[in-house]
C-alpha cells in the first residue's frame, strides 16, 4: 500500500497529500461530474485517514506521450533553468510533471490531431490593446505566460540578458517553458509572504497561485482556492500532473 505523507486542506476546501513513493497527489474523494476528463484510478484506505484517491485522465496518457516526444528536451533546459528548492527525494521529478501538467491547462490544442499542445497558443485578455501597450494583457506560448509576467520573471533570474521577450518569443516552446517555470519558482520563493506557504513544495497550491497570481481564498469551488476555472481547473492539473509521474517514474 503507498504512504501518504500529511493531509492537506485550504480553509475547509478538499484534502489532499503526496505519495511519499511516487510523488503523485491523492485526494479525499473522486473528481466533480464537471470534470469528464478525470477518473479514479485507484483508491487506498488510509486508515484514520480520509481515503486516498489517486486520478488520472481517461484512457492511455497520450497527452504525457505526446508532450515528452514534442518539448522533451526543452521541458528538462526549463526545469534546469529555474532549479527550485524543495524538500523532496522526487525532486526533479515534481518540476517536470508541475510544468507539464500546467502546459495541459493552459494551452490550446492543435485542432488536426489534440493529444499535441499548440506553442502558438496566445489568448488576449479583455482590455488588450496591442502587445506594446498592453503586455500585461496577452498570453503566449504554452505556458500562457503574460509578457509582461515573462519580462518581469526573465529580469528577476537574469534568463535572457539584453532581451525584450514578445509573443514571437514566448511562442517558441523552450522559450515558454523557460518563463512558465521561472514564474512557479517565483511563486515559491514567496512563500514567506504567504498565509498558505509551501512548505515541502506543494503542488496544488502552486497550480492555484499560478493562475490566479496568489494563493487566494474563494468559496466558489470545493478547494476553497482562487482559480479562473473553478474545481475543473485543478482537477485536470492533478490528473495531468499524475499522469506524468505514473508515464515516467
Amino acid at each position: 500500500m503507498s504512504t501518504f505523507g500529511k493531509w492537506n486542506s485550504y480553509k475547509g476546501g478538499r484534502s489532499w497529500s503526496i505519495c511519499q513513493e511516487t510523488g503523485m497527489i491523492a485526494v479525499d474523494g473522486p473528481p466533480t461530474d464537471a470534470t469528464a476528463l478525470v477518473e479514479v484510478r485507484e483508491a487506498a484506505e488510509q486508515g484514520p485517514d480520509p481515503i486516498a484517491h489517486i486520478w488520472r485522465t481517461k484512457g492511455e496518457p497520450m497527452t504525457a506521450t505526446t508532450f515528452e516526444r514534442d518539448f522533451g528536451a526543452a521541458l528538462l533546459h526549463a526545469a534546469d533553468v529555474s532549479p527550485w528548492e524543495v524538500g523532496h527525494k522526487r525532486c526533479s521529478d515534481i518540476r517536470h510533471a508541475s510544468i507539464f501538467a500546467m502546459a495541459c491547462i493552459e494551452a490550446t490544442r492543435v485542432k488536426r490531431d489534440r493529444s499535441h499542445l499548440d506553442p502558438r497558443s496566445c489568448r488576449e485578455e479583455p482590455g488588450y490593446i496591442s502587445d506594446e501597450k498592453t503586455p500585461n494583457k496577452v498570453s503566449p506560448g504554452l505556458l500562457q505566460t503574460l509578457i509582461s509576467t515573462a519580462r518581469e520573471v526573465a529580469d528577476r533570474y537574469a534568463l535572457y540578458p539584453g532581451e525584450l521577450l514578445g509573443r514571437e518569443d514566448l511562442m517558441i516552446a523552450e522559450r515558454s517553458l523557460v518563463c512558465g517555470a521561472a514564474y512557479m519558482k517565483f511563486q515559491v520563493d514567496r512563500r514567506e509572504d504567504d498565509e498558505a506557504g509551501f512548505l515541502n513544495w506543494d503542488p496544488v497550491l502552486l497550480c492555484a497561485s499560478y493562475n490566479a497570481g496568489s494563493v487566494r481564498s474563494t468559496t466558489r469551488n470545493n478547494w476553497h482556492l482562487l482559480t479562473y476555472g473553478g474545481n475543473a481547473r485543478l482537477e485536470k492539473f492533478i490528473a495531468y500532473y499524475n499522469d506524468w509521474l505514473a508515464t515516467f517514474p
